[in-house]
């Protein structure tokens, strides 16, 4: 998010929500992506934010508590942030990309007049306006919406709390009673529509690594943290999809086995993962994540799946996951994410590089990203674009990754649902079967989450990876475009995702193969209390 004032537009600055690696300065330059339910635009309005006024920081470690006062341009970011909630609870949904700017072109007595343009995924029923309110207030629209109460009658009952009022924010709930005009204005933005891209498709035999394998490392997060770290004995929703995508890979003709925790200590070690971590971890579940290694044989290539399971979030709880995502981006030839996206926090790249040091990420080597977590489009698509190409000269980092991300919240019900079509690909073109393109793949994939491929137009055009057209850059078309559709494709059956929801002797068979002596040495685990029903199945 670059905000310029008008005596320096060469003035940079981030947004704390959302920082990419390696952003350069100036608009992105515009590309064409697939989606099934969603379609790309161009988005611009003029807005305006009440002057800043002075707040208190509480003291913290060793700094004393001490008043500050935002520049206009923090100003302008701390409202924009508030575009979360302004497209998710709108009859059209969407969400922003962080790639955008915003131009201070005036100030008043009272106001911080400024342009908006950027980047944004909505809903195709959209218009060539798109209608959304903002607060005029962004640091005090919290206290002003409580007026007193306890609760904030304006958000979410769930996640009430003042940070992620932003997220939540909502002035149409019932009990709310700000005001247009008064607390908030509307907005009706101008839009421009993307292109979508031709049909294009995965370049399948690019995912062939040099040991002459295709790795696939799938990390499902738990929905709730306290819940049983063994996802054969766990309620938790997300130990339901470890179980249906474990038992789709057995049918599939995978042998699999249990990582032990000496193994996991190792690798976790090895990656950077402190040992205070380790016992914090050890200390509020009783052991490390579960994970699983599945391998099989097809069309002369070994296909190795790792399936991760364990917490997910912004803390040190997250250090196995994060260690094991970063080992994903870096070296295997597709990487799966399903878990929350804690408001951008999770999956953040700056910090985890803080946390277990600088990705080693090759540029040249082609990979599959999958984000499926709650607005992944909004928080990682571009700084995962920029950490793919950092190191790249003069190549689109494009040319060599898909990104699979979500515009709206991301239900877990669904996780497995969403990677079994793209494995099924992959085995479809290990066994010269006819294989889906991206299009195909996105309307089997995305399940009322707005999932979209962005990097599918630099894909080849046809399925044994030729390309017929060099793809180049588009530019933004004018809203009115007519874009053909893709011809409709019927999945063959064996490509069509598979619900499996094992029996309960096969969920141990499916979990408990081979010699898994670690898991009988810890009879403490074997039974899992009685969990309440998950109150957000959404991966938000």
């Amino acid at each position: 998010m670059r905000v310029l004032s008008p005596s320096s537009r060469r003035l940079v600055l981030s947004l704390a929500l959302v920082s990419g690696l390696g952003v350069s300065a100036g608009m992105s330059q515009s590309w064409a992506f697939s989606s099934k339910d969603g379609v790309e635009v161009d988005l611009q309005f003029d807005g305006r934010v009440v002057l800043p006024t002075p707040y208190l920081v509480e003291a913290e470690d060793d700094k004393p508590e001490e008043t500050k006062l935002r520049t206009p341009q923090e100003q302008v970011e701390k409202q924009l942030k508030f575009l979360s909630g302004a497209f998710q609870f709108n009859p059209i949904k969407g969400g922003r990309r962080v790639d955008d700017s915003a131009t201070i072109t005036r100030q008043d007595e009272k106001y911080i007049h400024y342009h908006y343009q950027g980047k944004a995924l909505l809903e195709k029923n959209v218009g060539s306006t798109y209608d959304f309110v903002l607060p005029f207030d962004p640091q005090n629209i919290a206290t002003i919406a409580k007026a007193g109460a306890e609760i904030n009658p304006c958000t979410d009952p769930h996640y009430a709390s003042d940070a992620d009022f932003f997220y939540f924010f909502n002035p149409t709930r019932s009990g709310c009673h700000l005001k247009n005009g008064v607390d908030y204005f509307k907005v009706a933005a101008k839009l421009t529509r993307l292109p979508e891209s031709p049909i294009t498709y995965p370049d399948y035999s690019r995912l062939i690594d040099k040991n002459g394998e295709i790795t696939i490392h799938v990390l499902q997060g738990k929905n709730k943290d306290t819940s049983n770290p063994h996802p054969k004995w766990s309620f938790d929703v997300a130990a339901k999809e470890f179980r249906s995508f474990s038992s789709y890979l057995r049918k599939q003709g995978f042998s699999d086995r249990r990582l032990s925790e000496t193994e996991i200590r190792r690798f976790l070690t090895d990656a950077g993962v402190k040992e205070g971590d380790f016992k914090k971890i050890m200390a509020r579940y009783g052991q490390l994540p579960f994970i699983r290694e599945y391998e099989k044989k097809e069309g002369g290539v070994k296909v190795k799946v790792r399936f991760f399971y364990g917490t997910v979030s912004a803390d040190g709880d997250s250090a196995p996951l994060h260690a094991f995502w970063k080992d994903a981006l870096e070296n295997a030839s597709v990487a799966i994410y399903n878990g929350h996206s804690g408001l951008g926090g999770n999956l953040d790249l700056k910090s985890i590089e803080k946390e277990l040091g600088e990705f080693q990420v090759d540029g040249n080597r082609y990979q599959i990203w999958v984000l499926d977590g709650c607005s992944t489009y909004t928080y990682y698509q571009e700084p995962y674009f920029n950490l793919k190409g950092r190191d790249l000269k003069g190549v689109n980092p494009r040319n060599n990754l898909q990104i699979l991300s979500t515009g709206l919240e991301s239900d877990f019900r669904y996780n497995s649902l969403t990677a079994q079509p793209l494995v099924n690909a992959i085995l479809a073109h290990l066994r010269n079967q006819a294989v889906p393109s991206w299009k195909s793949l996105i309307q089997v994939m995305s399940h009322d989450n707005l999932l979209s491929v962005a990097g599918d137009e630099m894909s080849p055009q046809t399925p044994d990876g030729r390309y017929l057209v060099r793809p180049i850059p588009l530019e933004a078309v004018r809203s009115n475009l007519n874009v053909p559709s893709a011809p409709t494709f019927i999945l063959p059956s064996e490509l069509a995702p598979m619900i499996v929801e094992p029996a309960p002797a096969e969920m141990e068979s499916a979990l408990d193969s081979g010699s898994d002596a670690q898991e009988a040495a810890t009879p403490a685990l074997e039974r899992a209390p009685a969990e309440p029903a998950e109150m957000n199945p959404n991966s938000g």
